[in-house]
């Protein structure tokens, strides 16, 4: 059976703009921020968890909008 990742990214807009992070790599591209669940986390606590880890500000997520499943 494969294993189960669930991640959740966050979609904060702002006067019309998106907040991305900027990431480095070979080429420049940009991401939304979030990451991985930790047990006994739900989303919200996720998103909020990710959102102080890499923009190093607190954010209130009040609802999960948008969810999809996903396999590689």
């Amino acid at each position: 059976m494969p294993r189960v990742r669930v991640s959740a990214k966050a979609l904060i807009v702002r006067q019309n703009q998106v907040l991305a992070i900027e990431n480095h790599g070979p080429e420049l591209f940009y991401t939304l921020p979030g990451g991985g669940q930790h047990y006994g986390e739900n989303l919200i606590q996720t998103i909020e968890r990710e959102c102080r880890e890499e923009l190093n500000r607190a954010v209130a997520a009040d609802a999960v909008d948008f969810h999809r499943d996903h396999s590689r």
